[in-house]
């Protein structure tokens, strides 16, 4: 299984412990005609939803994954989800060499992600942009998630 996919799995179970509703958005492939917002929903019981894009990277990630800077990329797909109540973000897992050893999560507002400069970006500049959920066995303390979405509601 590919980095990105384990990730994934990881998020799935890691929104699975949370208060509320999550639900994983099946895509169509690289090839699919229609692209997809994000890979999950998640509704805390607070209110609100929040978009989640997750993406993997060794050492570095990549931005024109994200599509930054592109019309039709998918991060202007994320920034246009965003309104009263819906936010969307970016998880982004490092796995270094050697995915059991080194295995970082973090959470970034999508809207952060413009003019970032460079074709990518390091795990130090990722932790500046976000917020580091714990790794707890096979899953992430994802529990910020819900305490974001109520303090940017309440702002």
């Amino acid at each position: 299984m590919d980095s990105g996919k384990r990730f994934e799995e990881r998020v799935a179970r890691s929104l699975h412990e949370l208060d509320g509703a999550s639900m994983r958005v099946e895509d169509g492939g690289r090839g699919a005609f229609n692209k997809q917002l994000c890979d999950f929903l998640y509704w805390p019981d607070r209110g609100g939803t929040i978009a989640i894009e997750c993406k993997a990277a060794k050492d570095r990630f990549e931005l024109r994954r994200l599509g930054v800077g592109k019309e039709d990329g998918q991060l202007s797909r994320l920034l246009a989800f965003q309104g009263r109540g819906r936010r969307s973000v970016v998880a982004v897992n490092f796995y270094g060499d050697d995915y059991r050893k080194h295995n970082r999560c973090f959470i970034i507002p999508a809207i952060l992600f413009i003019g970032v400069d460079g074709a990518s970006i390091t795990e130090e500049q990722v932790s500046h942009m976000g917020i580091e959920c714990p790794k707890v066995g096979d899953r992430y303390d994802m529990g910020c998630l819900a305490d974001w979405l109520a303090y940017r509601r309440a702002r």
